[in-house]
């Protein structure tokens, strides 16, 4: 009787499994499974893995007791490159993606010193280089992260926000994309015809979004080149006003007069673009006129006038006062004049200051501004004078 139930139970353990599985042994194919791992394990001596194992937690123990002076050794590599300022945080995130891609190394040697077949040996090898190469763009991508940052803060004494959230992601995608290149290179794909392939669509989706893409190109010129940044007062073109924000394919400039223009990037990065938060100083103008009935002697004494009213002035400083032209009716002088900085409303009243100053000296001097006036000569006035109508 026991006898049959070991063989009912035999053949129900050697049955084919029904349903989806269809004629697949699972049975079989587990014992397969196992008789291959330990005919791969046996390949070596059990001082073979101690060996192996020894050097991967050797060397991983090392590592992990020196990560502290790896990452300062990085960040004061990182701080010599930056001689302006160093981002601690960014260089510590350097530092610690670059530790675990020294972890590679004890495994890369530890499996290298086993013996395995080539199927094996190739996959266990695979799984490491995937590994290898995704620390790698990791560490790269935070690297090139740095980089940019330090260019940015050598070129701007603030960095705005929109750059970093701009640019990071622009970074990781451009790394991780040639890393997943090399894997799938090294998987067997054909790169060659995948890339020409991604040429045509590009070339596709170029030609029908030349506009878009040029005022993304143009945002990418904005952002490394640094014409201007939020906050800027400029002038491109024929719009002036100040940025409110830079956008992937627009700028947004609010004008004097409160309305905002939305300006492609494109187009901007083809003006020429005036930034007067640049301005260290203003120089302004202006010009006016004295009547011709003035004696010479205060024409003359016009230029010194001016001079005199503008050094009691504070922020400002002459540079030229000039007679400058026989008007209509008036006798023009220019008057040119600096005032430091940058902002338009205090240079405004600071011009305002002057001329309110030189009305008062013209006022205490009889000297008259002159106004637009027609003296009409008549040449035989008797008729007139007379009464005489006849013609």
């Amino acid at each position: 009787m026991a006898t049959e139930t070991a063989g009912t139970a035999a053949n129900v353990a050697t049955e084919k499994v029904p349903g989806d599985l269809g004629d697949v042994d699972v049975i079989g194919t587990i014992h397969d499974t196992v008789a291959f791992i330990g005919d791969e394990l046996s390949r070596n001596t059990l001082t073979h893995y101690i060996v192996a194992l020894a050097i991967a937690a050797g060397g991983i123990a090392l590592i992990w007791l020196v990560k502290g002076v790896i990452a300062r050794l990085a960040c004061r590599w990182l701080a010599s490159v930056d001689k302006h300022q160093v981002d601690n945080e960014m260089a510590q995130q350097v530092g610690l993606t670059l530790v675990p891609l020294l972890y590679i190394f004890p495994l890369y040697f530890a499996l290298d010193t086993l013996n395995f077949s080539q199927t094996p040996h190739r996959v266990l090898m695979f799984l490491l280089f995937v590994l290898f190469i995704t620390r790698a763009v990791r560490f790269f991508s935070s690297l090139a992260s740095f980089v940019t940052d330090t260019y940015l803060r050598r070129h701007e004494q603030s960095i705005d926000t929109i750059v970093g959230r701009t640019l990071s992601p622009i970074i990781r995608v451009l790394f991780w994309t040639i890393g997943i290149t090399i894997i799938l290179d090294n998987m067997g794909f054909q790169i060659s015809s995948l890339l020409a392939g991604l040429g045509i669509v590009g070339v596709a989706v170029g030609l029908a979004g030349q506009t878009i893409l040029a005022d993304f190109f143009g945002y990418l010129v904005i952002l490394l080149d640094r014409p201007f940044s939020i906050g800027d007062y400029v002038s491109a073109g024929s719009v002036s006003g100040t940025v409110e924000s830079i956008g992937l394919k627009t700028t947004r400039i609010r004008t004097l007069s409160g309305e905002v223009v939305v300006c492609p990037n494109g187009d901007i990065t083809k003006q020429n673009i005036s930034n007067f938060r640049l301005m260290y100083r203003r120089q302004m103008n202006f010009t006016f006129g004295i009547a011709y009935e003035t004696p010479i002697d205060k024409v003359r004494a016009v230029p010194d006038i001016v001079r005199e009213v503008a050094s009691t002035i504070a922020k400002l400083s002459i540079d030229r006062v000039f007679f400058t032209q026989f008007g209509d009716s008036s006798l023009n002088y220019e008057v040119y004049f600096t005032v430091p900085g940058r902002d338009l409303v205090e240079a405004k009243g600071v011009q305002q200051e002057l001329m309110l100053g030189i009305m008062d000296r013209f006022a205490k001097e009889n000297i008259t501004f002159a106004y637009p006036t027609t003296t009409m000569y008549i040449a035989n006035p008797d008729p007139l004078i007379k009464g005489d109508t006849r013609a």
